[in-house]
């Protein structure tokens, strides 16, 4: 069964999104999620800083149309995700490739891939 989790940590005084994904997801489910959070007023325009925490998901994607499809979705969404920071946090090794090839995509957004929520952390709020 999936699931996904939100919260915000105040952190240095800025305000970061934390989602945790629980299951097995597509494209699909991760870009319904971002619209779900957005219309149901979850994500905040202010903040421009989360941390995806895949640890306990798996990720049903393709690298190309599937991650173009996500990154396409995230750069039409300009008032929420212009300028915004993605730690990705990934511990399966097969899993990282897809955060990997979203990383070196030019996009209006910046993320990065760790292994733990505190590099993550770290890197976010540089």
């Amino acid at each position: 069964m999936k699931r996904i989790t939100h919260k915000y940590i105040a952190k240095n005084q800025q305000l970061i999104l934390t989602k945790t994904f629980y299951g097995t997801f597509l494209v699909s489910d991760i870009i319904d999620s971002w619209k779900y959070s957005i219309e149901e007023g979850i994500l905040d325009k202010e903040s421009k800083r989360a941390i995806l925490d895949f640890s306990n998901a798996h990720l049903s994607m393709n690298l190309k149309g599937d991650v173009e499809k996500l990154v396409h979705y995230l750069d039409s969404q300009v008032d929420y995700f212009y300028a915004y920071k993605f730690a990705i946090i990934m511990q399966k090794p097969h899993q990282v490739t897809i955060p990997f090839v979203v990383e070196r995509m030019e996009k209006n957004f910046k993320s990065k891939t760790f292994y733990t929520k505190e590099a993550g952390m770290q890197w976010i709020l540089k």
